[in-house]
């Protein structure tokens, strides 16, 4: 026998196998094994936090959870010491282990799960002998150590808790192949949930659900007369709910509503039950028979909606007092209860945990990187980057600080020793008790049989737990804990009652939130309505309580229980009673902006006419004489200015197409014909650098530079065309708020964009060519103007799409304001000293008119005549020319 409890120690220390998975879908897990271990058990436990990623390809586990986790593993992994080495339980027989990281997410237990399935003892009917079936042989390859693909059916049952991640699907899929699920929760198998609950076996079944009794004790105490409830989707809550729902009406508490959460909720699926539960604006309790997960949900949307201080939580022991899930969640927990199975500190677990080093405890795969987690330091023999970052452990570590046991350590254990237990009672009455293998092979026991051994065996471990009678039926004792605020270790649980037969003691009055108040939150309803609010019952059980709700801003009061809403285009009247037309809004002509806008648009067309004018009186006078361009110039200004008006007028088909064809048709004709006036000048100053001696450079003719200026236009026009075709003008309706109606024209981005980014292509170009030909000699003092007129323009057309991209309300005013602006500025510069010449010193050009310009038109050809000689050389020809000259001169 010595023997045999030296074989079963070593079988727990040597045979360790960490299976990770490279080329296939499972995921990392420990297993225990013997030489050909008898009977095997299956375990899920969360190592590691849920995966912040749910994506499959990324999906990655989170930080290593040391209570919820390391702790109940090595609770597991104790009580198969202890069984193994008992002489009284299960002699001659060795019981395996094997345990698998869920991550606490459903996905990664359902695939963890089924890795187990195919190890099971109920899928044949007979075992079968093989010797070390899960040794890895020496020439297998990596692939070999994904799968347990060994002939072996010897896994009995799976241990893991109801109440965790995906816990649902994996009973399901265990059910499916007949295999038990032993929860180590101390939360209820309810007898009449056994048809429901089929392969689910708890450690501590109650007789009826008193979990919702004791819950509406404490809401009945604190003279909370309407609340809501919220519960994790599974029988057993929706069976609790069901219990609190008929305890709580005959106590005289009306439940608001009832709202049901997944195991795996998504974020907007818990938003929206806090959106429902803020609803409710009377009932601030929330009775929640959810699980850990659920509840941290909840706590993460309220934070995210900013309802923190709006709820107080009364959570079912499902939840376990678990805080390692509300981390960042402090503000929002605190004042929250809860209801926990009270269970004494296992001392002796207590004792081998915090013995635990990683230079003994060789047999867990994942305590060493824990241990690093833990302590934040490196044991030497990772290649990570982060345990190489980290300084070396001292060796002075100990589990001892900060320890803080998991409340289901010995739930986790008395799991353990009920599989065991049915077990030893199942080979008792099939094989006498002894531990003959021949015997496990004879045998022919199915999964239904194993479960009804699994329903009688005893759970107890240690003390906590009393023993269950014949009729299976215990009353528990709960502890009722407060979720308090703290500044050292940010929230603290602090025991305030307790509940058992029957009856609930108050120890303290409990915080309800992150200040500290004492103060008993009110939870009531039946509060009269007022106008543009609707009673809305809670449920079809609470007729008799409502809550008002404020009809949203575009419904009105049909009745006083329906909000009716508003059609598009209305708005509830000042009674709320009904609705109204939306007026439209539009561009006044009375509104500052417009104002303004037309002020300077009738300034640049007075002043454009007025130039206009004197051009047609002083049209031969040689200043004016050649001013083909200026007309086309001017008139291109007058048709810009012209859409400005219809831009502030009510938007319809006639306005909509003026506003999209005058002001980029006269806009591009400006800068066309200055465009093709540049040009000229440019010609004129490169012949000039180009020529050997100083000659007259030949210009461009007028008719040249007005068929540049028609095909630059014309260019305009197409596109223009285009964009009317691709979309024809017209009027739309427009709801910025909902509340809001405008009336504009159906130009689209590209409509807009498109013509006018030709024209900005066009004040680039005139820009380029009016710089380069700015050093011209001082008989083209134009072309210093026209630089001038055209830096401005810039400078006006920049600060319009600033102002364009970031006012977003007044983009038409401003291109109208930018139109008239740059405008003025043309007409300013290229126009207004010509007309000054020509009105200040009418005389002057009288007198050019008969003689100076005659006069320099001699001179002119004079001296071309006289440069062409000097090329001849001929100095005679060039003294006859002069004395003509002279002559022609007198």
């Amino acid at each position: 026998m010595l023997q045999r409890v030296v074989g079963s120690m070593l079988l727990v220390t040597s045979l360790v196998t960490l299976m990770i998975a490279t080329g296939c879908r499972s995921a990392r897990y420990y297993y225990k094994a013997a030489e050909g271990e008898d009977f095997l058990i299956g375990a899920l436990f969360p190592i590691h936090q849920p995966p912040y990623t749910k994506q499959h390809m990324s999906r990655n586990c989170g930080a290593f959870w040391e209570r919820p986790g390391i702790q109940r593993m090595e609770a597991a992994l104790q009580a198969v010491d202890d069984i193994n080495s008992r002489r009284d339980l299960l002699p001659n027989t060795t019981l395996g282990i094997q345990i698998r990281d869920n991550c606490w997410y459903a996905a990664i237990s359902l695939e963890q799960v089924s890795q187990l399935i195919g190890r099971s003892a109920w899928s044949k009917i007979e075992y079968q002998e093989v010797s070390h079936p899960y040794r890895r042989p020496p020439d297998a390859g990596d692939g070999a150590q994904c799968e347990d693909r060994g002939p072996d059916k010897n896994l009995v049952a799976v241990v893991g808790s109801l109440l965790e991640g995906g816990a649902d699907d994996v009973h399901s899929l265990l059910s499916l192949f007949r295999i038990p699920l032993v929860s180590y929760a101390f939360a209820g198998q309810e007898p009449e949930l056994s048809s429901l609950l089929g392969y689910f076996v708890s450690v501590a079944p109650w007789s009826e659900p008193v979990m919702a009794r004791a819950m509406a004790d404490l809401v009945t105490y604190f003279n909370w007369t309407y609340v809501s409830t919220v519960f994790t989707s599974d029988a057993s809550n929706e069976a609790a709910l069901t219990k609190f729902m008929a305890v709580s009406k005959i106590q005289g508490v009306c439940i608001a509503q009832f709202l049901a959460l997944s195991a795996g909720a998504s974020d907007q699926e818990y938003r929206e039950a806090v959106d429902n539960l803020r609803k409710v604006e009377s009932g601030r309790v929330v009775v929640c028979f959810c699980t850990s997960v659920t509840v941290a949900g909840l706590f993460t949307a309220i934070r995210d909606s900013n309802s923190t201080g709006r709820f107080t939580l009364v959570v079912s022991d499902a939840w376990m007092a678990n805080k390692n899930l509300l981390q960042g969640l402090e503000e929002q927990a605190a004042g929250s209860l809860t209801f926990r199975i009270h269970v004494e500190p296992d001392k002796e677990f207590e004792a081998y945990y915090t013995s635990l080093n990683p230079t003994t405890n060789i047999r867990n795969p994942w305590f060493r990187p824990f241990w690093e987690s833990r302590f934040q330091c490196s044991l030497g023999n990772q290649n990570d980057a982060v345990s190489k970052s980290l300084e070396k452990c001292t060796g002075d570590e100990s589990l001892s600080d900060g320890y803080e046991q998991d409340p289901l350590i010995e739930g986790v254990q008395s799991a353990i020793y009920m599989v065991a237990r049915a077990l030893h009672d199942m080979l008792r009455d099939y094989c006498q008790g002894r531990g003959d293998r021949k015997c496990y092979r004879r045998i022919h026991v199915t999964g239904d049989q194993f479960l009804e051994y699994l329903i009688n065996a005893s759970a107890v471990y240690r003390r906590s737990i009393p023993e269950l009678g014949k009729e299976r039926s215990v009353t528990p004792w709960y502890d009722v804990m407060n979720f308090v605020k703290s500044e050292i270790s940010g929230l603290e649980i602090v025991p305030v009652a307790t509940w058992s037969n029957s009856q609930l003691t108050i120890l303290k009055s409990p915080e309800w939130d992150a200040q500290g108040s004492t103060e008993v939150p009110s939870s009531d309803c039946g509060r009269p309505c007022s106008a543009g609010h609707v009673k809305v019952h809670q449920s079809l059980m609470n007729v008799c309580c409502w809550k008002c709700v404020q009809c949203a801003e575009n419904q009105y009061v049909a009745d006083e229980y329906l909000c009716a809403q508003c059609a598009q285009g209305t708005w509830p009247n000042e009674s709320l009673d009904g609705c109204d037309p939306i007026p439209q809004k539009y561009t006044q002509w009375s509104e500052a902006g417009s104002i303004v806008a037309m002020v300077m648009s009738a300034l640049s067309v007075t002043s454009t006419l007025c130039t206009t004018a004197i051009f047609v009186r002083h049209v031969r006078v040689p200043e004016l004489k050649a001013s083909s361009l200026s007309f086309v110039l001017l008139v291109g200004v007058l048709a810009s200015e012209a859409g400005t008006f219809a831009v502030v007028s009510k938007p319809s088909v006639a306005s909509c197409l003026l506003e999209r064809v005058c002001p980029v048709l006269g806009v591009a004709t400006v800068y066309a014909a200055i465009l093709a006036k540049t040009y000229g000048l440019c010609r004129i100053r490169k012949d000039s650098e180009t020529s050997v001696f100083p000659r007259m450079a030949s210009p461009v003719s007028p008719s040249t530079q007005l068929a540049i200026t028609g095909g630059l236009a014309a260019v305009q026009f197409v596109i223009t065309a285009a964009m009317l075709v691709f979309q024809r003008p017209g009027t739309i309706q427009v709801y910025p708020e909902p509340n809001h109606s405008v009336l504009l024209c159906n130009t689209t981005d590209l409509a807009f964009f498109l013509p006018w980014s030709y024209n900005f292509l066009l004040i680039i170009l005139c820009t380029l060519f009016a710089f380069s030909a700015r050093k011209l000699s001082a008989r083209f003092n134009e072309a210093k103007m026209i630089g001038f007129a055209m830096y401005s323009s810039v400078v006006i057309w920049i600060a319009y799409v600033a102002v364009y991209v970031g006012n977003e309300n007044n983009r038409k005013l401003s291109l109208c304001l930018a139109i008239s602006a740059s405008s003025q500025v043309l007409v300013a510069l290229l126009f207004l000293p010509r007309i000054y010449a020509v009105l200040s010193e009418p005389m002057k050009n009288a007198c050019c008119a008969l003689f100076g310009f005659r006069a320099k038109a001699v001179a002119a050809s004079t001296v071309s005549i006289v440069q062409e000689c000097g090329r001849r050389g001929s100095q005679s020809a060039r003294g006859s020319l002069e004395s003509v000259a002279h002559d022609k001169a007198k």
